[in-house]
């Protein structure tokens, strides 16, 4: 593991441990959709996940974890603080307040974090990602008002 100032390395060891212990701790409503419906309906199906009687053989449930924590970008996830705090400063966009989120690195340990919500997320936010991200989200709401 090798720290510098904004990215954090890890080794492959630390990766399919790390992720090992996600996939154990995660809990369904930290889940996007998609890895719930594979766990719970897809893997039992042999069509679907032709190796799931191979022992130790890929698992998927670890592959989805891998993904939603390294892959897919996260925030910290604050709402523990927010209802400890007297504030309203946290209500999200659709409430008219600014929501601020603190971008977290792949694989973050130290703190619980969360997947961002194209929906909740202000579109300057989003726009940490390129103007392109920001301007289709952006749109995306709009035309969902229509």
């Amino acid at each position: 593991k090798k720290n510098s100032s904004s990215s954090v390395y890890y080794s492959s060891q630390n990766i399919d441990a790390i992720t090992e212990e996600y996939m154990k701790k995660d809990k369904n409503k930290s889940k996007t959709w998609t890895r719930r419906f594979v766990e719970e309906v897809l893997m039992k199906k042999a069509w679907y996940f032709p190796g799931k009687d191979i022992i130790d053989g890929p698992q998927l449930s670890k592959a989805y974890a891998y993904y939603e924590h390294f892959t897919l970008v996260r925030h910290f996830n604050r709402d523990d603080e927010d209802q400890n705090s007297n504030t309203d400063a946290r209500r999200s966009s659709l409430t008219g307040s600014v929501r601020e989120y603190e971008r977290s690195g792949p694989g973050e340990l130290t703190k619980p974090t969360k997947l961002y919500s194209p929906f909740c997320a202000e579109s300057s936010t989003l726009g940490e990602f390129g103007i392109g991200v920001a301007t289709y989200f952006t749109k995306l709401r709009l035309l969902s008002l229509v």
